[in-house]
């Protein structure tokens, strides 16, 4: 069963430090939440089970590009702005 975590949102977004994931549906397993800059270089990979609060505090401002995965499949990739 191929289930898509399509049912998440990202926010607030634009952001000025914090971003909260919150999956509106029940997720199973491990998911993992990538950042990139646009350059393609990978500035956060975390391990994330349920909502979560990221701090962003240290992190330069600018376009991002997020990807969510859950059994090593795309589930949600989408782009967060740092004011």
């Amino acid at each position: 069963d191929n289930q898509s975590i399509t049912n998440v949102e990202v926010f607030p977004n634009p952001t000025n430090r914090f971003v909260t994931i919150l999956f509106n549906s029940e997720i199973n397993g491990d998911n993992i939440f990538y950042l990139y800059d646009y350059s393609g270089k990978l500035i956060i990979e975390k391990i994330i089970n349920n909502n979560i609060t990221l701090d962003f505090v240290n992190i330069p401002k600018g376009v991002y590009m997020y990807k969510i995965n859950n059994n090593n499949e795309n589930k949600k990739i989408g782009k967060i702005i740092i004011i």
